[in-house]
């Protein structure tokens, strides 16, 4: 994804590199024209086309299991009469990883999701001319002052590390107990207080109960308690005002994603990251003059060792298709016992498992299994492609019964229908909710995708059989409107 998203965006195609990592920009530059102007639009087309998409996916905050954080969007650039450039993330878990860009008013912008800051003005993560900003705030990570300071940190001396940096830090309460949270890149607060508040003489760190604030240039910290919830009644105003100069909610404050350790720093630090793991951008920020990470192709193995019986066989993935050490009596014999209501084992299990998620198959084919589903769930439908080409079996089908053909929309960078139905899958085949891929499509496709499915033949009219049955044809979506007229 990275690679061929980089080669549209050095050949100048913008488009084709959003279209490459998965990223699906909704901005009709005419109409922004029309509504806000010739220069807001050229300004966002500046923006757009110093758009590293692929590294934004690698930057967004992820869940545990590596799927993006849902319901969250990211000021990435204000333009504009309070209108914003905006990343946002799925709307819910399980739902396609396609990040999706408009040009919006940052006041309309909550209609289900929850702003998250850990973008905005964080141009080194998504902006072509910034990414070396990265290794400006974090030069000589590797050694010397910076990494004196991250260790102390890390160990829970935050006072001593505020010190270390050159800080006289005043407070009256525990600093090493409340400072745990925050971690500092403390070198790089001065360069970001100039490039948050350039006029203002104090900055403020707003975090757990306290505040944090610098002065200008920032040699002196005060760790002020924050008022509950915020309620600052006129005694503590007027102290603020004696003590600042004014109140504290005057002061502007220092977004945590600009103060905090970018998340490739602190994978570094904890082990959770190799240079090999980082993006190359990131790793030529990081790492300045040494070659870039290699990253090689990592194929789906087509041979599972199952126990069957008493002994151990290999299955084996062959010309799309599951290649069985047995002979079909054998195979006849064991599904006999299950039409008698007992349960297939080993390597038939793998097989009849394979494309029905009622059967439980080995656990080394449920891996199997896994590993594709994880090539779906992050939209990489090259790799998967490749893995057909490999001779995966095309039939698998999911724990909720559903084919590659309902997962399409969750997959981008290869045209997969016309090949997945010559291998046999129907068109308007059902999962376990009687779910059509046209279902899937209509819910989650590009309208593309929905016209294909129509065009392979999909009954719009095909209604599913779960908790809410409903035609496939059925949606609100704007860009689907024709459905309506079929």
């Amino acid at each position: 994804m990275v690679e061929h998203a980089t080669s549209r965006r050095l050949a100048g195609d913008w488009r084709g590199a959003c279209a490459a990592a998965f990223v699906h920009e909704q901005i009709d530059l005419a109409d922004i024209a029309r509504r806000d102007g010739a220069e807001v639009a050229s300004a966002v087309e500046d923006e757009l086309r110093h758009l590293v998409p692929d590294l934004l996916r690698w930057h967004l905050p992820r869940r545990p299991d590596g799927l993006l954080r849902a319901g969250r969007y990211y000021p990435l650039a204000m333009l504009g009469d309070r209108q914003a450039l905006i990343a946002f993330a799925p709307e819910r878990v399980g739902h396609p990883q396609r990040i999706i860009l408009r040009f919006w008013p940052l006041a309309g912008a909550n209609r289900w999701a929850r702003r998250d800051d850990t973008m905005l003005l964080h141009r080194e993560r998504w902006d072509s001319r910034c990414t070396a900003e990265l290794g400006t705030q974090c030069a000589g990570w590797t050694g010397g002052l910076l990494a004196a300071l991250l260790r102390l940190d890390d160990a829970g001396r935050h006072a001593e590390a505020w010190a270390a940096a050159g800080y006289t830090l005043e407070s009256s309460a525990d600093p090493d107990a409340a400072l745990g949270w925050l971690r500092p890149m403390h070198l790089a607060l001065p360069t970001v207080a100039c490039r948050v508040a350039p006029a203002s003489e104090l900055v403020k760190i707003d975090f757990r109960g306290h505040y944090l604030v610098l002065g200008r240039p920032p040699s002196r910290v005060r760790l002020v308690r924050r008022a509950a919830y915020h309620r600052v009644d006129e005694d503590r105003r007027r102290a603020e005002v004696a003590e600042f100069g004014r109140p504290l909610a005057e002061v502007p404050t220092l977004p945590h994603s600009l103060v905090r350790r970018p998340p490739a720093l602190d994978g570094l630090l904890t082990g959770r990251l190799r240079p090999a793991d980082l993006h190359p951008l990131v790793h030529e920020a990081l790492f300045p003059g040494a070659p870039p990470p290699a990253h090689p192709v990592e194929r789906l193995r087509p041979v599972v060792r199952v126990h069957c019986d008493h002994a151990t066989h290999e299955v084996v993935m062959r010309d799309g298709t599951l290649a069985l050490p047995h002979s079909p009596a054998e195979i006849d014999r064991e599904r006999m016992l299950r039409a008698l209501g007992g349960e297939v084992q080993g390597c038939v299990a793998a097989y009849d498992g394979w494309r029905d998620p009622a059967v439980r198959m080995p656990s080394p084919m449920r891996t199997l299994r896994a590993s594709v589903l994880a090539l779906v769930q992050q939209g990489d439908g090259p790799a998967l492609a490749s893995a057909l080409d490999n001779g995966l079996d095309p039939h698998l089908r999911d724990e909720r019964g559903r084919t590659l053909l309902h997962l399409l929309p969750w997959l981008t960078g290869a045209d997969l229908l016309d090949r997945l139905m010559a291998t046999g899958l129907p068109v308007d085949v059902r999962d376990l909710e009687g779910r059509t891929p046209l279902h899937d499509a209509v819910a989650h496709g590009t309208p593309d995708l929905v016209r294909a499915l129509l065009a392979a033949g999909a009954d719009p009219n095909a209604r599913s059989t779960g908790r809410w049955p409903s035609p496939a044809r059925s949606t609100t979506r704007p860009d689907l409107a024709f459905l309506r007229h079929l």
